[in-house]
């Protein structure tokens, strides 16, 4: 009997033992589970976005050197070289003529330093790269801004006559080629602003050849000699240029706004090309052009 009553014994401290247990272990799972707030803190921090580093001080010291002192001790430029903000949030928090005012002539003033970069040179490692300069990023980003002063705001008196937009296009810098396009275009798109830009053609970079060709292509449906000198000028680019810039030309191909006709003229070129990667790169572009029913064939046959 004694041995029963032991036995019970055992097997309810054995019991309450893992039931003691597995409260503690509970307990301690709910301790450490973060908070909803820890969270949402934890989700946030993981969802940030990295920012853009800010330029090194002895390139911005170059570039402060090389433009007007009342522009480079100013706020305006203290906040513009601030890379950690889009142009977007920057254009929010500011009053747009005061980015008006100070973008175009900060643009006006790095323009005229363009072509010694700014007096910007290699680092201590003796590396440099002419097509990506701090004077070309700030350039490019007042571009910008100037174009969403243009396209989200009303300046009564908004003049961008006195940029010198022949020596903005000899930069070697694609973001502020495109830019600069956008900016140029949103302005100008009477016969002769566009034959402008079609001298300017020769200073495009490679990466944006097919940008320049699809945003000319709207603007020159309207004008006869606008439109035959737009043609060619593709159809000579093909032909002339080299695989690296036809294929980027090509990947914007599905954005062209043309018919059978043009597409002859244009594409012409492509009908005597050597490159079956090109060729390729046609045919799979042409297919998603609007104009359905344009193929190679219809162009080289």
């Amino acid at each position: 009997m004694n041995k029963k009553i032991t036995s019970v014994l055992v097997i309810i401290l054995i019991i309450g033992s893992i039931i003691y247990l597995q409260k503690n272990k509970d307990n301690k799972e709910i301790v450490e589970q973060p908070s909803k707030e820890e969270k949402i803190e934890t989700t946030k921090k993981l969802a940030e976005p990295d920012l853009t580093p800010a330029p090194n001080k002895s390139d911005i010291t170059s570039l402060k050197a090389s433009i007007k002192k009342e522009m480079s001790e100013s706020v305006y430029f203290d906040e513009v070289i601030d890379f950690s903000k889009s142009e977007e949030e920057f254009f929010a928090k500011q009053a747009p003529t005061s980015i008006y005012s100070n973008a175009k002539e900060l643009i006006k003033q790095i323009t005229d330093c363009l072509t010694d970069f700014c007096s910007m040179s290699a680092d201590k490692d003796g590396y440099f790269d002419p097509k990506n300069t701090v004077a070309d990023k700030v350039l490019a980003r007042n571009l910008k801004l100037l174009y969403l002063v243009s396209t989200e705001s009303n300046i009564f008196d908004y003049n961008i006559d006195d940029l010198d937009f022949e020596t903005i296009f000899k930069s070697q810098n694609n973001f502020v080629q495109e830019n600069a396009l956008k900016l140029y275009l949103n302005r100008y798109q009477e016969q002769a602003d566009i034959v402008k830009l079609f001298n300017f053609s020769n200073n495009i970079q490679e990466e944006v050849k097919g940008t320049f060709y699809a945003m000319l292509d709207e603007v020159t449906k309207q004008d006869p000699y606008l439109r035959d000198t737009f043609l060619s000028s593709l159809n000579s680019e093909l032909k002339n240029a080299s695989g690296y810039t036809k294929i980027e030309i090509i990947e914007k191909i599905e954005y062209l706004d043309i018919d059978k006709e043009e597409a002859k003229k244009a594409f012409d070129s492509i009908c005597s090309e050597k490159s079956d990667k090109i060729i390729n790169a046609f045919n799979v572009n042409l297919k998603k052009n609007k104009g359905a029913s344009i193929t190679y064939k219809t162009i080289c046959n």
